[in-house]
Formats: structure tokens, sequence, C-alpha cells
């Protein structure tokens, strides 16, 4: 999907998106991965530490993915108004990459009912929109693409 998205709005390096698609949540761990008595608090930090185990796992297995493919994996949980994770980085500061990156995931887990019914792609992109996580002009490029109303 991020490479989608990145071609739809004339992103050039879309081999960039589909590795960092592929790899961007390698660091993810399951329920059964996490000790019982971890405290929610704990849970979230584990989750938020997500980012940067995946590209640990990259580094170990030694796949060489370029410098752009890293920060899109490290970023994609950052929000464009600075409330996300790791770092909690926003606006310009966010790379596009790790921007079309997020999109997809959060396009995907909307339309897919991840977390509750199955949303159209008009209205995954409208929640995603309130979320104020993704770059607005990004937003109305995909927007565009689609042919749904900006």
């Amino acid at each position: 999907l991020s490479a989608m998205f990145g071609m739809m709005i004339g992103y050039e390096e879309i081999d960039t998106l589909s590795i960092a698609g592929l790899f961007h949540d390698l660091g993810v761990m399951n329920e059964t991965e996490i000790p019982a008595e971890t405290t929610p608090e704990q849970k979230t930090e584990i989750m938020h530490g997500h980012p940067m185990r995946s590209l640990k796992i990259i580094k170990n297995k030694k796949i060489i993915v370029s410098e752009k493919t890293e920060k899109a994996i490290l970023n994609h949980h950052e929000k464009f108004d600075g409330t996300g994770f790791p770092r909690k980085i926003a606006g310009a500061r966010i790379p596009v990459e790790a921007q079309i990156l997020s999109l997809a995931d959060q396009f995907q887990g909307f339309t897919k009912g991840e977390n509750g019914v199955a949303l159209s792609p008009t209205q995954a992109l409208e929640k995603i929109e309130a979320t104020h996580s993704i770059d607005p002009a990004l937003l109305r490029a995909v927007k565009q693409a689609l042919k749904i109303a900006a």
C-alpha cells in the first residue's frame, strides 16, 4: 500500500516505500512474547519500541536497506501534530517516506477492520484526517488521486 500511495502522488523512489512496507513491523511483539506480569505502561513502552527493534532485526540479519528506508521504518508512528512515537517529532521533520508508510499502515488497519468495523476507503481517509497524524497536503494529494473530495 505504501508503494501504491507513493505512485499516486508521484513519489519516485517506490522501492524505498516497498521495502519499508515489508519490514516496518518486524519488531512488533506478539502478546505471547510479553511477560504476563507486564504492566499496561510497560506494554505501551514495548509497543513504542517496535520501530527500533525492526531496524535492529534488519541490521542483525545483515539486510541492506537505504537510509531513507531506515528513516521510514523508524518514523512510521510519528504524527504530524507531534504526538507520535518514538521521538515525538512533528510536521516537516517527519520524512515523507515515513508519512506515506504511516498513511498506508493506518489505511490498512481501518479498511481491514483491525480496530472494529472495516471502513470504506473514503471513511478510512476521513478517520486518518481526523487524527492529525498525516500531513494535510499529502492526504489531499491521495484523495485527489482517488477522486475523493479533498
